[in-house]
């Protein structure tokens, strides 16, 4: 197997620094390197990047959840960090994407990132009771889908609606590369070809798995902050403000709560109103999918409202544009609304009143849609 150069990820990182990188070690899997080829490079990232990303090269990241690492003595065992993904009792947590390393970089267009992200190398599980995550293992779900793996159509379908949102000033984050992959690990922790995989049917014949690595400003999710515990919630909540406080010139010591409260407030209404703006609705603004520095992720449920209306007409339902505007009004409601409990139930906003941010919200938004038309 061809190997790139590991890359040095421990350059001064923004936010609160390494204490809160260091906690998020706490919950990390084994993963092994496997065979791949970077099939596209964001040349909005062309000359900025801290490590070294070549077309028709492998990655020199790309890992693949292992859950036996025993098993290959031969191997060198990556730890990768992953996010407390949210369960319940009868159903754990679930994910395929892993944390790979922190530094500051940015695009050409001068926005920062720090976090550095894989997804589609596997599938874990997260314990209800524990907290705890275990590897999973891929299975094949349908013609083109396979648990833990990302098809290489929906890989790009998420780097175009992550471009168009980013040039209409929504905030998300931004694929740095795609790679194909040529081998997986199976459920005994060998590593086994794409092709031999589809044959086994462990994936389906009609899939071409990709890894997506994108950056982010923190992968730190509001739903994280019900399920990782509360000193890694005061601490997320710690980072991001020092994150936003950062990015907007601002002495992270002197940001308060109220500040920081009240710009991803008027933040997240303008860009449910953006999204609006384009015809489009998001369909799960929930707060699994917006960061605590208040970016909209994870843009696989994206479609055009034209198209969601002739969808749901073939199967003889009729919605207006508003009812799916509406729909995604409610939902980035319910999500502001967790944020807010969060901060009011570890005492770091005074106010327990939370009507008068989501009228800020809903002004916001509304101001939005006019500065539109």
């Amino acid at each position: 197997m061809e190997r790139s150069e590991q890359p040095k990820l421990e350059k001064p990182i923004t936010g609160t620094g390494g204490e809160f990188l260091e906690k998020r070690k706490e919950l990390r899997l084994p993963a092994i390197e496997v065979k791949n080829k970077v099939i596209s490079l964001n040349p909005a990232f062309e000359g900025t990047l801290p490590f070294k990303i070549e077309q028709g090269k492998p990655l020199p990241f790309a890992y693949f959840f292992t859950p036996t690492p025993s098993q290959s003595p031969e191997e060198k065992i990556h730890h990768v960090s992953v996010m407390p993904e949210r369960g319940y009792k009868e159903v754990p947590g679930r994910g395929r994407s892993g944390l790979i390393g922190s530094v500051v970089f940015e695009d050409q267009q001068g926005r920062r990132y720090r976090d550095l992200g894989i997804k589609g190398i596997g599938v874990f599980n997260l314990s209800f009771d524990t907290g705890s995550a275990e590897v999973a293992r891929v299975i094949e779900q349908g013609p083109h889908e396979a648990l833990g793996l990302v098809n290489y159509p929906h890989a790009i379908r998420d780097w175009d609606y992550a471009e168009d949102f980013l040039r209409s000033g929504i905030r998300t984050y931004r694929i740095v590369a795609i790679a194909s992959l040529e081998e997986i690990v199976d459920e005994n922790g060998q590593k086994i070809s794409v092709f031999e995989a589809k044959r086994l049917k462990i994936i389906p014949e009609g899939m071409n798995p990709v890894i997506e690595v994108r950056a982010f400003g923190t992968t730190e999710r509001i739903d994280y902050l019900a399920s990782g515990g509360q000193d890694r919630e005061r601490m997320a909540l710690d980072d991001a403000k020092a994150l936003v406080a950062q990015e907007l010139g601002k002495d992270p010591q002197k940001f308060s709560w109220e500040e920081y409260t009240e710009w991803f407030v008027k933040t997240l209404g303008q860009q449910v109103a953006k999204i609006r703006n384009l015809g489009l609705h998001n369909g799960y603004l929930t707060s699994h999918n917006i960061t605590l520095d208040c970016r909209i992720v994870d843009l696989d449920s994206v479609a055009s409202v034209r198209d969601k209306i002739e969808d749901y007409r073939r199967f003889g339902v009729i919605h207006s544009k508003e009812w799916f505007y509406k729909g995604d009004l409610s939902m980035a409601r319910g999500s502001l609304q967790d944020l807010i409990s969060s901060l009011q139930r570890l005492g770091l906003l005074q106010s327990l009143n939370s009507s008068s941010f989501i009228e800020l919200f809903n002004s916001e938004y509304q101001e939005e849609l006019v500065r539109r038309e």
